[in-house]
């Protein structure tokens, strides 16, 4: 009981450092999928449209209408321009360099 009660505690002390790793996996998983999509011969646009329609599929169900559209123009004019470059480059590179590169991504926008 005692050791359980520890565990606890300590995910509860590190909730931040454990949600960092699991965005980080997921932007490795994202890269990994990126390019095998667009190895296979998917159109690097197309992918991008894809990507942004599942994610507006799964947000829309808990969100607003007024901030979903908000939502909207921003990532449009915003992190599409971003994504189609990163998913342009990635047909060029390997999924390794794509996944390193996420981290300048705040930097460029």
């Amino acid at each position: 009981m005692k050791s359980s009660l520890k565990y606890a505690v300590l995910v509860a002390n590190h909730k931040p450092y454990i949600a960092m790793l699991f965005v980080h996996f997921i932007y490795a998983g994202m890269a990994l999928y990126a390019k095998a999509a667009i190895s296979k011969g998917m159109n690097p646009y197309v992918f991008v449209v894809c990507l942004k329609a599942f994610a507006t599929i799964i947000k829309q169900a808990s969100l607003s209408y007024n901030l979903t559209w908000n939502i909207f123009l921003i990532s449009l004019f915003g992190l599409a321009l971003s994504l189609n470059l990163y998913s342009v480059a990635i047909k060029y590179t390997t999924a390794t360099f794509a996944a390193a590169t996420t981290n300048t991504i705040p930097v460029l926008t």
